[in-house]
């Protein structure tokens, strides 16, 4: 008994080498797949916003600028705190919070900058009130805001 091998064309999912499924029924190149973002797909060349940078899709992978970004942060009513990523706190007791530094607190003395608020109690129910903000940059205070 001979055993004959088939040359026919079979269906499946296989390209060519060098080349894979675009998903569709189609092959492509591996540098012209698209990016995903967020779950959504993103062809080579296109670009999304993230933060303050922009990422393009290139060669399957996102390029994205390095841009530092600002942020804020606030201080608003009875002991109320937005954070630079924008969580919310709420710290109402009388004493001085640090809103934001780059010191280590380990070694307070590599840093560059500090700022810290000044709560203290005020009125009848237990609210507490924003006495002073003070800055700091190095070593020295440079300004201190009181009511």
């Amino acid at each position: 008994m001979s055993v004959q091998i088939s040359t026919d064309c079979v269906s499946g999912c296989m390209c060519p080498s060098g080349l894979v499924s675009d998903g569709k029924g189609g092959c492509i190149s591996e540098d012209d797949c698209p990016c995903i973002h967020n779950g959504v797909p993103h062809q080579p060349g296109e670009t999304v916003k993230v933060d303050c940078n922009t990422c393009v899709c290139q060669a399957r992978k996102w390029q994205c600028s390095t841009n530092q970004c600002h942020g804020t942060c606030a201080i608003y009513g009875d002991g109320h705190y937005i954070t630079f990523d924008e969580k919310l706190f709420v710290f109402n007791g009388g004493c001085e919070y640090i809103l934001v530094q780059d010191f280590c607190s380990n070694n307070k003395d590599n840093g560059t900058f500090r700022v810290i608020t000044e709560n203290i109690p005020c009125g009848t129910t237990g609210t507490t009130c924003s006495k002073a903000i003070k800055i700091f940059l190095g070593v020295r205070n440079l300004a201190s805001f009181a009511k």
